[in-house]
């Protein structure tokens, strides 16, 4: 079980009940005893569930709601939704309150990279500090080109034989300043994530890959690629440390 599959079994984590009648579970449970990032993300997990049911547990319904539904029950079955819904709206509004804060931190800080004028540095933001899952996981390179072709999102042409050697875990579609973007993530032998980023040449300018052939830091992540006539490309780490320039070749 690599790192990337033990955080999606332990999304699924309950504290209030028993996890170890589940095989997979226990598995991930033992990897925080061996990697401490694995460790930390999880308590911090934790941490984000422990508000929401805090905030859940103090959230108040609308005075009235019960005998509200239960006269709106004896009317049509239209009325009854409608009804349901206004108030039902009522109650997430006061979630929001809540755990809005989070989710509003979570849309600024990805916002935030369309302010940045060059790719390099856009798409460094995005992984330096966000939270993202990817839209589809696969080992297999032909299968995720299928899936990006399937969704109209930019194809590589190829891939540097460094990189195409190590495992792929899946990829998204996303966008930066109107442009369309493919992530394409791959596993390094020490577990730590390569991402790949490919655009369309097409909508850039000049500025927004300058000195893309360079191996820079940005947002204290090493970064480079390069351009052909039809496409970009940026390679970054998944965290300071992790070098790509063995990749790019």
């Amino acid at each position: 079980m690599d790192t990337l599959e033990a955080k999606q079994i332990l999304s699924a984590y309950q504290s209030d009940k028993e996890p170890f009648s589940d095989p997979h579970m226990l598995e991930a449970l033992n990897l925080l005893d061996h990697d401490p990032e694995l460790s930390e993300w999880f308590e911090n997990q934790l941490a984000f569930d422990r508000q929401v049911k805090q905030t859940l547990s103090e959230a108040q319904p609308p005075v009235g709601l019960k005998e509200t539904l239960l006269a709106d029950y004896r009317k049509q079955r239209r009325n009854t939704v409608i009804r349901f819904v206004r108030y039902a709206s009522a109650l997430a509004a006061v979630l929001i309150i809540g755990v809005g804060g989070f989710w509003k931190y979570t849309i600024n800080y990805n916002s935030k990279m369309h302010e940045y004028a060059t790719f390099r540095e856009g798409m460094a933001y995005f992984i330096a500090g966000s939270y993202f899952t990817l839209d589809y996981l696969d080992k297999d390179l032909g299968n995720i080109a299928k899936w990006l072709e399937k969704k109209d999102s930019p194809m590589y042409e190829s891939i540097p034989a460094a990189l195409a050697a190590k495992e792929p875990i899946g990829c998204k579609k996303m966008t930066w300043r109107g442009q369309d973007v493919s992530l394409v993530c791959f596993h390094r032998d020490d577990g730590k994530i390569i991402h790949m980023f490919i655009a369309e040449r097409d909508g850039f300018s000049e500025e927004a890959i300058t000195d893309l052939d360079k191996v820079l830091v940005s947002h204290d992540l090493e970064t480079g690629g390069w351009v052909t006539d039809t496409h970009v490309y940026l390679l970054t780490g998944s965290e300071p440390g992790v070098t790509i320039r063995e990749y790019l070749s």
